[in-house]
């Protein structure tokens, strides 16, 4: 189904790419994968933001074990290019010796993730591993990508916390411009 989004004074059309229904179903599947995994041993759960926070908070519903929830904030485009990458916010200091799960948006080049595993490495912990929502495998990237939530084609995508230039993350579906 085509929709139109407004950014300004601007109108994209769009159409939907994953349903809400879809997202929560496979949330929950991703959630008892990670259960499983996991058992009852502590997580520490690094949030990438702003693109994951809606697929975290969903996630993290389901997780059974027990818990710390950290967040960092990384910047890798402008508007639809990538610009480099630039850590916004410190990473947590309490990484030393624990299991890290980080909770990404999307893997598409693979920059972004191999920048953060690298940053986190540098605090030793025990062990990390990596979730993402989307995994775009056309973006040519060689990322171990230990959940993934859906594979998807090379679109630009929006939606359950991805933005459309800095908007409309809050619609609930992943949609994606039609070109």
């Amino acid at each position: 189904m085509e929709n139109v989004l407004k950014v300004g004074e601007r109108s994209y059309p769009t159409k939907i790419l994953i349903t809400p229904e879809e997202l929560q179903r496979r949330v929950q599947e991703m959630a008892a994968v990670i259960n499983q995994d996991q058992g009852n041993a502590p997580l520490v759960v690094l949030i990438v933001l702003h693109g994951a926070l809606f697929f975290a908070t969903d996630l993290l519903k389901g997780l059974s074990m027990p818990l710390q929830i950290e967040t960092v904030r990384i910047k890798s485009y402008d508007k639809t290019v990538s610009k480099g990458i630039h850590l916004l916010t410190p990473l947590p200091t309490n990484l030393a010796g624990q299991d890290v799960l980080i909770i990404e948006d999307i893997v598409d080049t693979g920059k972004t993730i191999t920048f953060l595993l690298e940053e986190i490495q540098k605090e030793k912990p025990r062990s990390v591993k990596v979730c993402t929502l989307l995994d775009k495998p056309d973006g040519g990237h060689q990322c171990i990508l230990d959940y993934v939530g859906f594979t998807i084609e090379n679109h630009f995508v929006f939606g359950y916390g991805l933005d459309l230039f800095e908007y409309h993350r809050n619609v609930p579906y992943v949609g994606y411009l039609v070109r």
